[in-house]
């Protein structure tokens, strides 16, 4: 049997990922489709060519005119994944079905498609703000999404951003599939020994609201230890707060550093902003993954209202609300058995709903789909 070639197309950073060690979370199925079936392949940006490259080391750079002066200066990054994967097109329509991870390169590559030069069914997994069109300005760009997204089969990683997407950009359902975002369950593991340190837990960037966080803690006598690029003013921070404002996912906290402190924490807070995203996702299901009672904001864009269930796998608070997550907080430091009995259920909840396989095996029954008709 012919073997299906699947050829993902990534942000920078995911081929420079290939050869680590770590929790191939972020790869989208990426490195775990069945090898019986498939041949996965990445492309992503070149920086030094403005242009594409492979996982195989093969650059496809734009000619100087486009890469010295109009991508440049252009913002309209779809424009700019147009260019790109046009030239790069002989390669692009050697696969048989490709995966688009970000709105810019779904829109890109369909653009293409439409004007019949990409011949490839096309997969894209999409996210973020899709809001009602109040002005003239964004019902222009309403009416140009809805044309570029359709003909694509998209996957959402939360309940509430398919819904905005079905409501303000284009009513197709059957086109749209929710697959939740899914961890790498043998790397975000529980600690051999179930011990924790004296410490809380909080880590991200998007979203995060942290200012209600550290309001929160300072009746606390233990340590909140918090990793964020966001500016916090460490001044105003009681003693018992550490902010580290680095960036974990840019390598200065190694995956392995992280895993480290979700197995040692008490127990994981992630304080956010009301937003229909899908923010504190990834956080989230890792610490749970690893065995972790987490609190979490119960906001607009929770990812999955069915499976996320308060006091049974979780601690769901009303998003900027100090008083509740202050009670959060003062439950957790009083019933260590309830923290310890959600943290296991929340490792049950990742295995069932949230683990790598449950992903992988959807996104291959859509590909397989796509490539049989």
């Amino acid at each position: 049997m012919k073997r299906i070639k699947v050829l993902f197309l990534f942000n920078y950073g995911r081929i420079d990922r290939l050869d680590r060690e770590g929790s191939r979370d972020f790869f989208y199925g990426a490195r775990n489709l069945s090898k019986d079936l498939f041949v996965p392949q990445i492309f992503e940006p070149h920086p030094p060519s403005q242009g594409l490259i492979n996982d195989e080391g093969y650059v496809f750079p734009l000619p100087p005119f486009l890469r010295n002066y109009y991508l440049k200066n252009t913002r309209i990054t779809p424009l700019k994944r147009f260019f790109q994967c046009f030239f790069a097109l002989e390669a692009l329509n050697q696969a048989d079905v490709m995966v688009a991870v970000s709105g810019p390169w779904i829109l890109g590559l369909n653009l293409l498609a439409k004007i019949r030069l990409l011949k490839v069914p096309i997969v894209g997994v999409v996210g973020g703000h899709f809001l009602p069109a109040a002005s003239l300005r964004r019902r222009f760009r309403r009416a140009l999404e809805k044309w570029l997204y359709t003909g694509v089969k998209l996957i959402f990683l939360g309940e509430a951003d398919r819904e905005a997407f079905l409501k303000c950009i284009l009513n197709r359902p059957d086109d749209c599939y929710l697959m939740f975002f899914s961890v790498n369950e043998t790397f975000w593991h529980p600690a051999p020994e179930m011990k924790t340190g004296d410490f809380v837990f909080s880590v991200g960037s998007t979203d995060r609201d942290y200012g209600t966080l550290i309001d929160a803690w300072k009746k606390q006598t233990g340590v909140l230890k918090v990793i964020t690029t966001l500016s916090i003013p460490v001044k105003s921070c009681s003693a018992n707060v550490q902010v580290h404002q680095r960036a974990w996912n840019l390598a200065q906290f190694s995956e392995e550093e992280i895993r480290d402190l979700f197995q040692q924490c008490k127990y994981v807070v992630t304080p956010l902003f009301e937003t229909t995203r899908a923010s504190g996702q990834s956080v989230t299901v890792r610490a749970m993954s690893c065995g972790k009672a987490v609190i979490l904001a119960r906001t607009k864009g929770l990812w999955d209202r069915e499976n996320m269930k308060h006091l049974e796998n979780c601690y769901l608070v009303s998003p900027e609300n100090g008083e509740e997550l202050e009670s959060a907080i003062n439950y957790f430091e009083s019933n260590p058995d309830e923290v310890e009995r959600i943290g296991r259920n929340a490792r049950e909840t990742v295995l069932k709903f949230y683990a790598t396989p449950q992903f992988t095996k959807r996104l291959e029954n859509l590909l397989l789909s796509l490539t049989s008709q």
